[in-house]
């Protein structure tokens, strides 16, 4: 009998854990990590990185920046670009996807663009997290960012 209770306080104290980092996670992704570009050709670590959509992004040309969604692979579900970046005014460098820190089989993480702003004016990132093979229905989910060049 003790030992059943063991383990079904083990599973209670495991799934407890689970709930506290998951609740962690949503936090931090409401976060975000702010290393201002304030000057052209500023030090290439310096990166500010923007998690909510709508929000206007001003920057000076030359800056790097980053957005972060949220996102599953294991669904099958990914992030694309809904249309063509200006890209006299900004350029994608790379995006990856950022595994989470939990180890749990489907678990998500994190889609992670980085862009370099290259010239003034103002343009948007449309953003639509699709299956790629499902080309005949709408996204899952859309973000679009705007960008003010300086």
């Amino acid at each position: 009998m003790k030992t059943c209770l063991y383990g079904v306080m083990f599973l209670s104290l495991v799934a407890l854990i689970g709930a506290a980092q998951e609740s962690v996670d949503l936090t931090n992704a409401n976060m975000s990590a702010s290393l201002p570009c304030q000057v052209p050709n500023a030090a290439e670590g310096q990166m500010e990185e923007y998690l909510n959509p709508g929000e206007t992004i001003t920057l000076n040309s030359g800056c790097r920046f980053a957005v972060r969604m949220r996102s599953n692979p294991t669904t099958g579900y990914g992030w694309q670009l809904a249309k063509p970046l200006d890209e006299k005014i900004v350029m994608l460098v790379t995006n990856d996807f950022i595994r989470p820190e939990s180890r749990l089989m489907g678990a998500g993480g994190h889609e992670v663009w980085i862009f370099k702003t290259v010239g003034q004016g103002a343009a948007e990132i449309s953003l639509k997290y699709v299956r790629s093979w499902e080309t005949n229905r709408p996204p899952a989910e859309t973000n679009v960012f705007k960008v003010i060049v300086k």
